[in-house]
């Protein structure tokens, strides 16, 4: 039999031991969530962190993790600014919409042909995506009688958008050939 000295220490042991911390497991962004459409307006993933995801309405960066992302979609600054974008944006929208349904179609054509060439431009000489800002209105001062440079509406956002989703599949298409 054990005397009572040592079972008391045994038990002080016990008492004292603080257990093992287990490692929390961090949620990775997932890239399913962009296809679900109550996400995929407002959420990227933190190219920096890859445990994190960020909101391009707010412009705030927090946990990848599903109860985060619901939590933040529903709360006041998220649907306030959310409610702000998608005011401006449809003003922007159906301003594009309108100059283009008064444009003749070929006028069009020639229109989309010139920004996916400036576009291509930008991107291969690797020019700042800003100058945009300002060569998109310097356009229609150099060339008074171009309606094709006048109805040019490509800034910084668009020649992104151009560069990433015509000339980049484009060019993505080919190399998988």
């Amino acid at each position: 039999m054990e005397s009572d000295g040592d079972s008391a220490t045994d038990r002080e042991d016990s008492l004292t031991r603080v257990p093992a911390k287990r490692k929390r497991y961090k949620q990775k962004f997932r890239k399913e969530w962009l296809l679900n459409k109550e996400y995929s307006d407002w959420l990227r993933k933190d190219n920096r962190d890859l445990s994190k995801a960020v909101c391009n309405v707010c412009n705030t960066s927090f946990s990848a993790e599903i109860s985060v992302i619901k939590r933040h979609k529903e709360g006041t600054k998220h649907v306030n600014n959310l409610k702000r974008c998608s005011a401006s944006t449809s003003k922007k929208q159906q301003s594009i919409v309108s100059v283009f349904k008064s444009m003749p179609t070929n006028e069009k054509q020639l229109v989309k042909t010139s920004e996916i060439k400036l576009a291509a431009f930008v991107a291969e000489h690797k020019v700042s995506h800003n100058v945009m800002n300002h060569l998109a209105d310097l356009l229609p001062k150099l060339f008074p009688d171009s309606q094709i440079a006048k109805d040019i509406r490509l800034k910084r956002t668009k020649v992104q958008a151009v560069i990433n989703n015509c000339i980049g599949e484009t060019e993505k298409r080919k190399l998988d050939q």
